[in-house]
């Protein structure tokens, strides 16, 4: 998963003009659920929607009642930036621990229970890592397990970082790339890709989906935005259209301009129209039990293993789908 310069400039210009305000979602409510986590971790939602565990939403007073600029979810967990630049995280312990303090901060992106944050300047601060990334500013961070690889602001040089024999997986990220300056990195689990200067498509490591990237056909087509998963990879153009290849299918309609899309781990794909309104694919036509995303109009969306949350135009976060851990429960 991924941090990026200016992940947003085609919806946000959405604010200026719609009006809309906040609706909250609450909790679904099964007979019983069980999650279970990469990482070994099977949590139990019940039938009354209290979480069995002691996973809580933070608390802190900066995190509470605010108006959000930026949101990223993850497995069973979800972070955000308000609009005074703190770093605050729902869901899963792991993303909660060690959370960075201060109000610096522009945007975050979580990966396999490890996250990293970019402050004002640019630079990234990490946790749930075994090192942290470079000091330097990066125009992209992207992190996964004890995996993190960032693009130089300078000259997008790549360099990744973290534990090559890792159980997860994820040391396939620290080998052979395609390019050394690639931006718009996004990783997950085994596979990383980014964007060329001309902005085709590049991708390495090792995939679930059995071939190696090198070894997938890659579009040709010029892309302003990538995103990969264990599941499939896909980009935007310019003009708005989604491509995805790879793995299992996924398939947007080809005759809607998007602004912006995230794809979550298990490959479900949430994208926002030029309208901002949120729009979601499950691969191969699956279904799941996730309501309808909800109408108006969104600036930012993000998709994790189960859930999805937006941005509305006034700086609310709204969250559906599942919420085991409270991932879909930001702090109020």
């Amino acid at each position: 998963m991924k941090d990026t310069v200016g992940r947003y400039t085609k919806a946000l210009m959405i604010k200026l003009t719609s009006p809309y305000g906040l609706k909250r979602m609450g909790r679904l409510a099964f007979t019983v659920i069980i999650v279970a986590s990469p990482f070994g971790c099977i949590r139990e939602s019940t039938d009354d929607g209290e979480d069995t565990a002691a996973n809580k939403p933070d608390v802190r007073e900066e995190c509470v009642d605010q108006r959000w600029t930026d949101v990223e979810a993850g497995i069973q967990g979800t972070c955000g930036i308000t609009e005074n630049g703190h770093v605050c995280c729902w869901g899963q312990d792991y993303y909660q621990a060690g959370i960075p303090l201060g109000g610096d901060f522009a945007s975050v992106t979580l990966g396999g229970g490890s996250a990293c944050a970019l402050d004002g300047g640019r630079v990234a601060t990490c946790w749930g890592l075994p090192e942290q990334p470079t000091s330097e500013p990066v125009e992209s961070v992207a992190v996964w397990g004890s995996a993190v690889c960032t693009a130089a602001l300078d000259d997008q040089r790549v360099a990744c970082v973290g534990n090559e024999s890792s159980p997860g997986g994820e040391g396939a990220l620290l080998g052979t790339r395609p390019s050394d300056v690639l931006r718009e990195l996004d990783v997950d689990r085994t596979i990383g890709c980014g964007l060329n200067v001309d902005g085709t498509a590049a991708c390495w490591g090792d995939l679930f989906w059995e071939e190696i990237p090198s070894a997938v056909p890659q579009p040709a087509s010029v892309f302003i935005d990538i995103q990969t998963s264990a599941d499939a990879t896909c980009g935007l153009t310019e003009e708005g259209a989604i491509e995805c290849w790879g793995g299992v299918a996924v398939s947007p309609p080809a005759d809607v301009a998007f602004s912006m899309f995230r794809l979550g781990t298990g490959g479900l794909l949430c994208a926002l129209d030029d309208e901002g309104g949120v729009r979601c694919w499950w691969p191969n036509g699956a279904s799941w039990p996730m309501d309808e995303p909800p109408s108006g109009a969104f600036i930012d969306v993000a998709v994790g293993s189960g859930h999805v949350c937006g941005i509305r135009l006034g700086g609310e976060i709204e969250c559906w789908g599942l919420s085991a851990e409270g991932e879909g429960e930001p702090p109020q």
